[in-house]
């Protein structure tokens, strides 16, 4: 049974089908049915859930390192050069709307 699901067709038109609007959309509406939403709830109060989210987290936790960092990176001339140009590109787009 599974290797003839592993196939490279059957895995491509699976993962189209899951792309498709009418799956999302039937997803959607499946999520908001509330006996869905209490499995989902239970689902993440589960410890080895929880855990696997905590160790996930730890990578990316802010530790203030990288918010320093970015602030950092505001203050390089290349950078504020750029915000120049951003800032020239915004004004004369918001005075071409204000002609019209």
């Amino acid at each position: 049974m599974k290797e003839r699901n592993s196939k490279p067709e059957i895995i491509a038109m699976k993962k189209a089908r899951k792309q498709s609007l009418e799956f999302k959309e039937r997803m959607r509406i499946r999520n908001q049915r509330p006996e869905v939403k209490a499995k989902k709830k239970e689902y993440r109060k589960r410890p080895e859930v929880v855990a696997r989210l905590k160790e996930y987290m730890k990578e990316y936790r802010n530790d203030g390192k990288s918010k320093a960092k970015r602030a950092a990176k505001r203050q390089t001339p290349e950078y504020k050069a750029g915000q120049k140009i951003r800032r020239e590109k915004y004004l004369a787009k918001k005075a071409s709307k204000e002609v019209h």
